[in-house]
């Protein structure tokens, strides 16, 4: 994993994005997404971890509410933009997310684990 990221900013970044996927808001909070997007990108870029993680916070709470006022406008689902952004982010946070898999390599004594019996 890259030094420069801790893996919980990673990890929380990366969990809210795939979220997102599943939300549906009404246009204006899609705005405010797209704005916070946009800030997690720009703070990747520069490898700033406190912005990340001050994004990723800002993103968290923009999430769906279950509910909403009388007279609200109906909620979608997010635009081709929106989708894209969250698909280059989780891209490239993907890439430097610490690792869940172990192979023999990464084991002590080196063993594999085994599937057959």
């Amino acid at each position: 994993m890259d030094t420069r990221w801790d893996p919980e900013t990673v990890t929380d970044a990366l969990n809210v994005l795939r979220d997102l996927a599943d939300w549906r808001l009404t246009p204006e909070r899609w705005e405010r997404v797209e704005e916070i997007l946009r800030a997690m990108e720009e703070a990747f870029a520069a490898g700033d971890a406190a912005g990340l993680r001050a994004a990723t916070a800002d993103l968290e709470v923009q999430g769906p509410v279950r509910l909403r006022g009388i007279g609200t406008k109906p909620a979608s689902q997010p635009s081709a933009p929106v989708r894209d952004r969250q698909n280059r982010l989780v891209h490239a946070l993907d890439g430097i997310a610490p690792r869940t898999d172990v192979t023999a390599d990464d084991r002590p004594d080196g063993e594999r684990a085994s599937s057959t019996r």
